[in-house]
């Protein structure tokens, strides 16, 4: 296993965004993340990064797994 949610919920103030979730990525799979605007997905990333923590449950992380993100955002002029 390279990296997974093991019974994981995360709550962001009064919304819960995912609750009671499990998944693991294994080695030499391939997933995207897909969804409207405001669903979570970059919420989702921060949490397996260390960014946010979870409410309940844990992140998985395999022993030489490690993370890169590269974060979308606005540039200002």
């Amino acid at each position: 296993m390279l990296l997974g949610l093991q019974n994981a919920t995360f709550e962001f103030g009064a919304r819960t965004i995912f609750e009671n979730a499990t998944w693991h990525i294994q080695p030499n799979e391939r997933i995207g993340l897909i969804g409207y605007n405001g669903t979570g997905k970059s919420t989702l990333l921060k949490v397996l990064t260390g960014q946010y923590s979870l409410s309940a449950g844990t992140v998985e992380k395999g022993r030489e797994t490690t993370i890169g993100f590269f974060a979308s955002g606005f540039i200002e002029f």
